[in-house]
């Protein structure tokens, strides 16, 4: 999951990583509503919090949830698909900028599973962030066919908008090449952590990262998006299970406590 260092450009936001994690899971349905969410439970009731800052809480069913449409690639765990919206910002009036995408290329890795937002990896799933970004990284370097697939959609989107699309294309014509040229490592991954989010459903943004893709495209999004990386660490030395922990000091020898709890704070 190696980056180089010109395409990690939302790094450096682990204590709001933390913060968005913690006032997660401070919500009383919170586990109530991601372990419904998980299990498809067609009868629970889900409840969004009094004072949740988010536009939309955890659902039982979001755009990505058991996603039929395109695929441009998958694996056991993760599906990629694209991002439904043109990658140059003046194809959009003022006021709409946000709607554009991050990048001039721009694709979303969503999980197979129903897994809530990122705040609600632990130690348990967490890995379903390198599975991700293993096999976009695989795909773009070793199959010319999802490469391509990509830029088409790119110009799709492009296509679908009534405005500036001479302008838009003609920008995406000069920078096709460049394109084509790029490697994995010339792109970035990053969340949008609860409340930031969107879509409820767990997905990552693969973003190409050079300055001269990111020039026509919208900038609104990259103070909420969090380094996946930095997701990651967090999220494999957590457990979002805190009964657990009582249930196992119950049957632990007292001799054993404080290590473990000692073990616990240093994660």
């Amino acid at each position: 999951m190696g980056a180089s260092q010109s395409s990690q450009i939302f790094v450096g936001k682990r204590r709001e990583i933390k913060k968005q994690i913690e006032i997660f899971w401070k919500y009383p349905s919170a586990r109530s509503d991601v372990d419904a969410y998980y299990k498809n439970a067609e009868n629970h009731q889900y409840t969004k919090p009094p004072g949740y800052k988010g536009l939309r809480w955890i659902e039982k069913k979001t755009p990505f949830t058991d996603w039929k449409d395109k695929i441009l690639a998958h694996n056991d765990k993760v599906i990629i698909i694209r991002n439904e919206a043109s990658p140059d910002i003046r194809q959009y009036t003022k006021g709409e900028e946000h709607k554009a995408g991050m990048s001039l290329i721009h694709v979303l890795i969503i999980s197979k599973e129903n897994l809530f937002n990122g705040v609600s990896l632990d130690s348990t799933n967490a890995d379903i962030i390198p599975q991700g970004i293993d096999l976009f990284k695989t795909s773009w370097d070793n199959d010319p066919s999802f490469r391509q697939a990509v830029l088409d959609h790119q110009v799709e989107m492009i296509r679908k908008r009534d405005r500036n699309v001479d302008i838009a294309m003609g920008h995406f014509e000069k920078m096709k090449e460049k394109a084509q040229a790029l490697r994995a490592d010339d792109f970035t991954f990053g969340l949008h952590l609860s409340p930031d989010h969107s879509v409820p459903h767990f997905h990552i943004h693969a973003i190409a990262t050079p300055k001269e893709f990111r020039k026509h495209s919208t900038k609104v999004h990259d103070k909420k998006t969090k380094d996946v990386l930095e997701v990651y660490h967090i999220a494999k030395n957590r457990t979002n299970a805190p009964n657990r922990h009582r249930f196992l000091n119950a049957f632990m020898p007292r001799s054993w406590r404080g290590e473990r709890e000692k073990s616990m704070q240093q994660k």
